[in-house]
């Protein structure tokens, strides 16, 4: 490692600024004192078994609900206690340490409703975007942790003997190397420069629009209007108050647009005019951007045939074929399970 000393250097790509760092101390040992824990998780569990998550599949295919944020925390506690920084991105953490994370995962949640449901490579692919998340997240909380060390230590020895309450010294000591490495300290510059040209900020906390929505049961609209304005109730800027007024135009336009007989049919008319898409209005009015529905959250991904079954699953639904026949196949798409039964007899 180069003997570089902390210093601020800005983020290295998450969507908010870095939050807040962990609790110090000081000590040359491997134990992991103080860690956290996920209370209302463990009282799921001990009240209902393994707990099942949601997801909004009309748009994002993001985990929502109280069961994401167990999800989240549950994921950031274990990646803090059990992973080093040291990559520029979840993506390039080993499958060892994926693999047995998600053991670990498995204990409190319900993957196998996943590995079941039809969807289940847009819904991995939400979980996956909970992991990358987490790791970046994490990986600010050291860094922060590491600026404030070297504010106060002018030996670097020292700093990476003291890691964070909960983070193991191996695991600090490796984190803190890819600080001071000058590729990643350029990489973030790039990336803070990036970030201050943002316009759509989400201004209220860390939930999603997603999931601010479903635990408020209210529509896509009053959620851009929630993330996007003051405590006080006033929109952040000028440019957002717009936004929202000609987002709530378009929506009223093709409200009209899809039953011009709605003011007399009243309610009936209402119910029975087709739906109106989120994400094009949005699109519409906000324009488009790779990776993202502005306004609405990231767009959904699939997760690659290799990662669409875990070695979990892999073992456990391996196929055993036997001379006289196939086993059933499954066939599944768009929201529809056929079955299939293949006999193969031999004479």
């Amino acid at each position: 490692m180069a003997d570089v000393m902390p210093r601020g250097h800005g983020g290295d790509g998450a969507d908010e600024p870095p939050p807040g760092g962990f609790g110090r101390r000081g000590h040359h040992e491997e134990d992991q004192r103080g860690k956290a824990k996920n209370k209302k998780l463990l009282q799921a569990n001990k009240m209902g078994g393994l707990v099942s998550i949601p997801f909004d599949r009309l748009t994002t295919y993001t985990l929502v609900g109280d069961a994401c944020d167990m999800f989240g925390r549950e994921v950031g506690i274990y990646m803090w206690e059990n992973l080093a920084f040291d990559k520029y991105s979840y993506a390039n953490v080993s499958a060892a340490e994926k693999n047995a994370m998600e053991q670990h995962l498995r204990r409190r949640f319900n993957f196998e409703e996943i590995e079941r449901d039809c969807e289940r490579r847009q819904l991995k692919g939400g979980i996956r975007s909970v992991y990358m998340k987490r790791y970046r997240d994490r990986k600010n909380m050291a860094k922060k942790e590491f600026v404030e060390l070297g504010k106060r230590h002018d030996n670097l020895e020292t700093i990476r003997d003291s890691p964070p309450t909960g983070m193991g010294v191996k695991n600090w000591r490796k984190t803190i190397d890819l600080f001071g490495d000058p590729k990643y300290i350029k990489r973030c510059e790039v990336n803070k420069k990036n970030r201050e040209k943002q316009q759509f900020a989400n201004r209220r906390g860390s939930a999603s629009y997603s999931s601010w929505s479903f635990k408020k049961n209210v529509e896509a609209l009053e959620t851009y209007a929630h993330a996007h304005t003051l405590p006080d109730g006033t929109f952040a800027s000028p440019l957002e108050e717009e936004n929202f007024n000609l987002l709530k135009e378009e929506f009223e336009r093709q409200r009209t647009q899809n039953n011009p007989f709605l003011e007399d049919e009243g309610e009936l008319g209402e119910s029975s005019a087709p739906a109106i898409s989120n994400v094009q209005v949005f699109e519409k009015v906000l324009g488009a951007r790779r990776g993202i529905y502005r306004g609405l959250g990231r767009k959904p991904s699939l997760s690659s045939a290799s990662s669409d079954v875990s070695p979990h699953e892999k073992e456990k639904t391996r196929p055993q074929f036997s001379e006289l026949s196939f086993d059933v196949i499954l066939i599944c798409s768009d929201h529809v399970l056929n079955i299939l039964f293949v006999k193969i007899c031999f004479s």
